[in-house]
């Protein structure tokens, strides 16, 4: 390959890579079932908040699923290997709701080598590990109070 083929090549990479962590690549390679745009917009904005790393797995293992119940991590039979279901109120500011899929995105990640991943063991150490990822990615914390929260111990 010549000088000018290699270049050619450098730039489409650094193109296609550029696209890959843009909202529009992001939006593409993840699935997402929500009832709106702005819930998908959401999801996309954290995705691409989050380490690359953690990213690139959850856009491969993930689906993100937004209902009017409750958020979790769950084991699925889709190709994927868990469905994160989020729960994202009408009444919830734009900064809670990134947290809360934020937090749901740590749990996968924390639980990722778990042989059935969605399983783990819940309680209060498993919130507030998921917290403190999802704090040290730039957002807030899901809970005040880890007493409130059943089994285990912080």
């Amino acid at each position: 390959m010549n000088d000018e083929d290699e270049a050619m090549v450098k730039e489409h990479i650094r193109k296609y890579e550029e696209w890959e962590d843009s909202a529009e690549g992001i939006y593409s390679e993840t699935n997402i079932v929500a009832g709106a745009v702005d819930e998908e917009r959401l999801i996309v904005q954290v995705l691409q908040r989050i380490p690359r790393e953690v990213r690139k797995a959850a856009m491969e293992n993930v689906a993100f699923v937004v209902v009017a119940n409750c958020s979790y991590v769950q084991p699925t039979p889709t190709r994927h290997a868990v469905m994160i279901v989020l729960l994202l109120g009408l009444h919830e500011t734009i900064g809670v709701k990134l947290t809360t899929i934020a937090h749901e995105i740590a749990h996968y990640w924390l639980d990722r080598d778990n042989e059935f991943p969605g399983t783990g063991a819940g309680g209060k150490k498993a919130e507030k590990a998921a917290d403190d990822l999802c704090e040290s990615w730039g957002f807030g914390r899901s809970y005040n109070n880890y007493d409130l929260i059943p089994g285990g111990e912080t």
